[in-house]
């Protein structure tokens, strides 16, 4: 979505639920309670598994 254009002849459904969820994930409710929200993450560990966890992370 971030690196997509904006076109102007997508169906207007298609673009709203594009908006919708944009909306979300970058709002309070979104990031704080859907993903895993950590300020501070500590320190950079590079070899952690995907699987370990069950949700994503947002700072």
């Amino acid at each position: 979505m971030a690196t997509r254009e904006h076109d102007p002849n997508a169906p207007f459904f298609t673009r709203l639920k594009e908006l919708v969820v944009l909306g979300y994930y970058t709002s309070e409710i979104g990031c704080k309670q859907e993903q895993i929200y950590s300020p501070m993450h500590g320190s950079y560990e590079g070899e952690l598994l995907y699987s370990d966890f069950n949700r994503r992370f947002s700072s």
